[in-house]
């Protein structure tokens, strides 16, 4: 069996299908794994999240695009006009329920302790441990299944940007969720910068989250479709955002011996 961690699909089903055609993949023997968003800016988000779901036990993580669909299912004053963008064909679907329900029993993030790698969204703040982190992961998950409609509807906003244990419940929510789902830039404390996404020499002491640890698992994670690989060099580390959705590549990594496979995008739609 083979195993393959995929980057951001955000909903370019045609790629995908392309990137499966690329690397053999046999539904039957191979396992898929997604570093989150699934969904959003690509022209088939409702066919991507209902081929995902379908697939034999799949590895998927959340990312924020993610988060954002069931935010808008299960809040919508938590999020945008969902006319804006190209969920609205998901909260239109018959299946809608089923598939944002399964969307919710997803993780945002993935440890196996067998083949050793982990799978997350945008990073690993340098603060945390492995183990810490996945706590703060599993906890978060649940606090969101327990009450969808109250966790999104505090969840939102770029603070704190610094974890303190004295924090209150809804921003320890806010930073982990953040440094999970969106962090690129931060400094070796943790403190996150969310608002540059590509500039490397704007302050010497925010540099890539990942430039800060050193893990001696596997780490595939997507999120910054900016980053160019010669910026991840770490051989446990693997960037697998290769923007797709803006007429990049869909990448991915075969878990067993870390081979790569890319495809440049199918869809003739992309986002702006």
């Amino acid at each position: 069996m083979n195993t393959y961690i995929i980057g951001d699909v955000q909903g370019c089903y045609d790629s995908l299908m392309a990137l499966l055609d690329a690397v053999k993949f046999n539904p039957e023997e191979d396992r898929l794994g997604f570093v989150g968003d699934l969904v959003n800016c690509g022209p088939k988000s409702l066919e991507t999240l209902r081929f995902i779901k379908q697939l034999k036990d799949p590895i998927v993580v959340l990312g924020n695009h993610d988060l954002r669909l069931l935010a808008t299912a299960f809040c919508l004053n938590a999020t945008q006009d969902p006319m804006s963008d190209t969920l609205t064909e998901i909260l239109h679907a018959p299946d809608y329920g089923e598939l944002i329900h399964w969307l919710l029993k997803q993780s945002l993030m993935y440890w196996d302790k067998v083949q050793n790698f982990v799978l997350i969204h945008a990073g690993i703040p340098p603060i945390w441990s492995i183990e810490v982190t996945y706590q703060y992961a599993e906890n978060v998950m649940q606090m969101m299944r327990a009450n969808p409609v109250q966790f999104f509807e505090n969840i939102y906003g770029n603070e704190p940007v610094l974890f303190r244990e004295d924090l209150s419940k809804w921003d320890q929510v806010k930073y982990i969720l953040n440094a999970l789902t969106r962090m690129r830039f931060c400094n070796q404390n943790g403190h996150l910068d969310l608002k540059n996404k590509t500039d490397f020499s704007i302050d010497p002491e925010y540099r890539p989250w990942f430039h800060w640890i050193d893990p001696i698992m596997d780490l595939f994670f997507g999120h910054w479709a900016s980053l160019d690989s010669a910026q991840c060099r770490h051989p446990k580390i693997h960037a697998l955002d290769t923007g797709c959705v803006w007429a990049g590549e869909l990448s991915a990594k075969r878990v067993e011996d870390k081979q790569a496979f890319s495809i440049h995008a199918q869809e003739d739609i992309y986002a702006f």
